[in-house]
């Protein structure tokens, strides 16, 4: 251009072609052209630098535990971690590809606020500006001319200018009102930052009440009836609802609002389609609006559609009603097309804001002061009559009567469970818009209920809800097994997603001909438990029992997450070895160097304090009201658990130390091994009632069933005898491997841990193996019943659930490995405990992690009878705390 007519190029030319050039290549904005021709690359050019890429977000991982003294507040827990405890199942192929889901899920991402744009103009006709009252200017023109006729410079003052109007933003806070809520919080942003008014501020009204409605601030506080007018008239009352709620259909709501409207301008906002207007309390007139006056002393006049009378805000007072959704114009109402969605409230800030006298025809709700004869008082309101349809008729008048949009989400809510945020996630399977009126008129149509296990209180977007009786199977009979599967499919991604790991395998219950069993369920985990039941009975007779049994677990005991609570902590002499012992309100721990430490179980605080004189290998033995406590030297020592006090002298069963003790409750006799391979019986007077003594016996563990003993030898060696006479051997079998721990026990069988293999399972009347298990690292710690279930945990860190009866594997997970790895149960809970510190919470049925408290030394574990954990520390502390998990 320039070699052409280097004379003819003006500076507006060469910034056309300047930008023209930035446009084509991106050079201007940084841009990188696609799909565009490139000259042969240059040896001698480096080519463009390349752009640096974003880090990749690394996971968080936690902190190594710091050793030291174990302070108050050194307990932490956390729930459900997700690196560990069985395989989290994988959504069904009929709900998607079949891979791991994201647990970053969120159902309100989108914003449900239409036509931003739209609003943005209608709100800038009321952008009105006017004198300020105490604020002043200069005004640089007068002032100018002021000095060029006198001579003399005085600033010449003017009212400042400001915008005109306040909004106050009057929102009613009915439960009805949930629906909308997303949109209601974008809406009053919107008004905030768009800059057309001086102030805005908001208000709440309680109208789930009986009698007049209460105003609210932001905090919840209780404010005079007047406050939203204000004292200058300059505001702007919005009114935003619903009018379903009881307090609208009293005179006393209606005298407030009354008040307003005298003051200044005030405009109702109806959120429910006009279809639905009739579902109110709240009487709709069609009137003809106009305005009068200007500035804060503009009112409005009102007169009926058929007469020609018009009736000043002084004399009676008419409120403009307006709706949000598209549907909200009647037939001949004139529409502002420009406006979209927004065409009535446009048709309102045009009334507003109007001074030619020009007539806006629309509804009006027409307001009672108070003194119109015909006025009932507020106590002689009648309420609603009982609806006495079945659900059947409701459902079908429904249908009939709602929107095509609301009655596809009502069918698709047959599948999944019930709560705001479980709806949102449903609607958007549909391809209709996402409005929040079809989801207002699936809450209002009275085919809802409350859920049976909701909370007291919960939060508007997680409360809970359920179809009417009989309702949720006739929809479901109406919908596609393929549409059914998708729906519960997505919804179960977004529950499992809020509550960190699937609870239940939904998948396996569907294609497994024996589903693996389901454990506790969360208050979360119920309702979706519950659907899937029904959903399985839909399928057909083949899935009526596996839904009985997910039935029963979402109806049976329910696992509830609390926060860890600490109750108390104490501090021993030395360090504990031993798992504490609870009992008749009393904690009983022994250090290593032979003092037995009663605790009060509530406050922490010592009953009393025995000190043996000599170390301690093995737990205590309580039997009845005594604590039997056995000392390295071979003695054995009785104290009363209430006092403390000796029951006789110590006495000596053997020349090696204690090595194991058990109790025979039976006789109430105690039975006590030492390392030197002696057996003796100690009755309850201190008198050794028996005494075998064996030099080749090595024990390490015994158990007592009745009049029956074992005795557990370190090489294998595993010797049944009678209680009575210790001599008397009526079985001996030799495991497959060493054993380092005391065997466990039922009725039946005798489960004997094996240090080096798994876990070995005799019988008791003759010594028979009837199962045997291995299990790599082998089992140094003894295993524990619970439920029909042999649960042992492994020197490698692994858990193991054996079925009782036949050694099968129930469930497996992987905890840590780490040194005296221990395993205790308590009701529904499996709690796993060792040497390097921390404790895991798994679900007794499926092993699943429930929670874990993290400790920054080992602790050994026990449970009280109210279900609070009492924890003794390797650094002699003992902490007692409530639980992060409990079942109700």
């Amino acid at each position: 251009m320039a070699t052409d007519n280097p004379r003819g190029v003006t500076v507006a030319a060469a910034l056309d072609w300047a930008w023209m050039n930035a446009v084509i290549t991106g050079a201007g904005c940084g841009s990188v052209p696609v799909d565009t021709p490139s000259a042969a690359p240059d040896p001698d050019d480096p080519g463009p630098t390349p752009r640096p890429r974003a880090p990749t977000p690394a996971r968080e991982v936690p902190g190594a535990a710091v050793p030291g003294p174990l302070p108050a507040a050194s307990y932490a827990y956390t729930l459900a971690p997700e690196a560990t405890g069985p395989a989290v199942a994988e959504e069904l192929d009929e709900f998607g590809s079949g891979t791991p889901q994201r647990r970053d899920i969120r159902a309100d991402a989108a914003p449900v606020l239409p036509d931003r744009l739209e609003l943005a103009r209608l709100l800038r006709r009321l952008r009105h500006f006017g004198p300020a009252p105490n604020s002043v200017v200069v005004n640089e023109e007068a002032t100018a001319e002021h000095a060029a006729l006198t001579g003399m410079i005085v600033p010449v003052l003017e009212p400042a200018r400001e915008r005109l109007f306040e909004l106050a933003l009057v929102v009613d806070s009915s439960i009805s009102l949930v629906p909308w809520q997303r949109l209601l919080d974008e809406f009053a942003r919107e008004l905030t930052r768009h800059g057309a008014f001086r102030a805005v501020r908001t208000w709440t009204l309680d109208t789930d009440v009986d009698g007049r409605a209460r105003l609210r601030t932001p905090l919840g506080m209780l404010c005079p009836d007047a406050e939203p007018a204000g004292a200058t008239g300059r505001r702007i009352v919005l009114v935003i609802s619903d009018g379903i709620a009881r307090a609208w259909s009293d005179p006393g709501t209606e005298r407030m609002i009354a008040g307003w409207g005298r003051r200044c301008p005030v405009l109702f906002v109806q959120l429910l389609p006009r279809r639905w207007w009739d579902r109110s309390r709240i009487d709709f007139t069609p009137v003809v609006f106009k305005g009068e006056g200007t500035g804060p002393a503009r009112r409005l006049a009102f007169r009926r559609r058929r007469g020609n009378t018009w009736t000043r805000a002084h004399e009676q007072v008419a409120i403009p009603v307006v709706g949000l959704h598209p549907d909200g114009l009647r037939p001949g109402d004139p529409v502002d097309r420009r406006a979209g969605r927004w065409s009535e409230l446009s048709r309102w800030a045009r009334l507003l804001t109007d001074t030619g006298g020009r007539e806006f025809p629309g509804a009006g709700w027409v307001l009672r002061s108070g003194n119109e004869p015909g006025c009932p008082p507020a106590d002689d309101i009648a309420n609603a009559p009982a609806d006495e349809r079945t659900p059947a008729q409701r459902l079908a008048e429904f249908q009939a009567g709602a929107s095509p949009e609301a009655v596809e989400l009502l069918g698709r809510l047959a599948a999944a469970p019930i709560s705001l945020a479980t709806t949102r996630i449903v609607q958007s399977t549909l391809p209709a818009r996402q409005d929040p009126a079809f989801v207002a008129e699936v809450f209002l149509s009275g085919l809802l209920v409350a859920a049976a296990d909701s909370g007291e209180d919960p939060p508007p977007d997680e409360a809970e809800y359920d179809f009417a009786l009989g309702v949720r199977e006739m929809l479901l009979a109406r919908m596609s097994r393929h549409s059914a599967l998708e729906v519960y499919g997505r919804v179960a991604t977004f529950v499992n997603g809020r509550i960190g790991r699937p609870e239940f395998d939904f998948r396996d219950l569907l294609l497994s001909p024996r589903p693996a069993a389901i454990g506790l369920l969360s208050p979360a985990g119920r309702p979706l438990a519950r659907v899937g039941a029904t959903l399985l009975r839909q399928l057909g007779p083949g899935y009526r029992g596996v839904a009985h049994g997910l039935d029963a677990r979402a109806n049976g005991p329910l696992l509830r997450r609390r926060e860890l609570v600490h109750r108390w902590t104490a501090s021993t002499r030395d360090w504990i070895r031993c798992a504490p012992v609870v009992a008749e309100g009393v904690v009983l721990v022994v250090d290593v160097s032979g003092s037995v430490v009663a605790l009060d179980a509530l406050a922490g605080t010592t009953r009393w304090v025995v000190e043996l004189g000599e170390p301690v290998r093995c737990p205590p033995v309580l039997l009845g009201a005594t604590v039997w406590v056995g000392g390295r030297a071979g003695s054995v020592h009785a104290f009363a658990i209430a006092t403390g006090a000796a029951r006789r002298s110590a006495i000596t069963v053997g020349e090696g130390p204690v090595a194991a003790m058990t109790g025979m409750r039976v006789t109430g006799e105690v039975l006590v091994a030492t390392l030197d391979g002696g057996l003796a019986v100690v009755g309850e007077d201190m008198e050794v009632v028996h005494r075998l003594q064996a030099g080749h016996r090595t024990p390490v563990g015994l158990c007592a069933d009745g009049h029956r003993v074992a005795i557990a030898e370190r090489t294998g060696l595993v010797t049944a005898m009678w209680a009575g006479d210790l001599g008397q051997e009526y079985w001996e079998h030799r495991t497959a491997g060493a054993v380092c721990a005391a065997p466990t026990h039922d009725t039946e069988r005798l489960y004997v841990p094996l240090a080096t293999r798994g876990i070995e399972a005799l019988r008791w009347s003759d010594g028979a193996r009837m199962w045997s298990v291995d299990l790599d690292g082998g089992v140094p710690t003894t295993p524990v019943l619970a439920d029909h279930l042999v649960i042992a945990a492994t020197a490698e860190g692994a858990v193991h659930a054996l079925d009782a009866q036949t050694g099968a594997l129930a469930w497996s997970t992987f905890d840590e490995a780490q040194p005296d790895l221990r395993v205790t149960v308590a009701g529904a809970f499996v709690y796993v405990a060792g040497a390097a510190g921390g404790i895991r919470v798994y679900d007794v049925t499926t092993g699943r992690r429930l929670a874990e408290i993290r400790s920054a030394v080992g602790v050994s574990l026990a449970v009280d009878p109210e279900g609070y954990l009492v924890l003794a520390g390797l650094d002699g502390g003992v902490t007692s705390l409530e639980g992060p998990v409990t079942v109700g």
